[in-house]
């Protein structure tokens, strides 16, 4: 359950994450780490899958700037044949979605290197 409400308060405000918990009859306490520390240990395994679904649906729905393009019907065949082809690679981030993962664990498997730019524009040491 620690690990539900963490990706909830990564990926949502607070305000957002109460009304998802009490839509699903958990009561959350005042701000998101005394709701924390209150479920954390509990097991509420009916209200998990509702959990999950719920960052699911805000990962692809919450909170988004939106733009829309009039780009007709063979555009629009275009664009859904060109998105139906692709499918997420095998991995810790398709295996632990829609959860996120600790900056650790991000540095472990970030597959570029990051150069800092430092004031000048000069690019500092790149970082692995």
């Amino acid at each position: 359950m620690e690990n539900i409400l963490l990706s909830m308060r990564d990926r949502m405000p607070w305000s957002v994450a109460s009304t998802i918990l009490k839509s699903i009859g958990v009561s959350p306490s005042q701000g998101w780490q005394k709701t924390i520390d209150k479920l954390k240990s509990q097991e509420l395994f009916d209200v998990e899958g509702p959990l999950l679904d719920a960052i699911d649906e805000h990962n692809l729905c919450g909170e988004k700037l939106t733009k829309i393009y009039n780009v007709g019907s063979d555009g629009r065949k275009a664009l859904q044949d060109h998105i139906l082809s692709k499918y997420p690679e095998d991995g810790i981030l398709k295996a632990v979605y829609p959860l996120t993962l600790s900056s650790v664990d991000i540095e472990k498997i970030r597959p570029w290197t990051h150069k800092r730019v430092a004031k000048g524009g000069s690019p500092r040491a790149s970082r692995r």
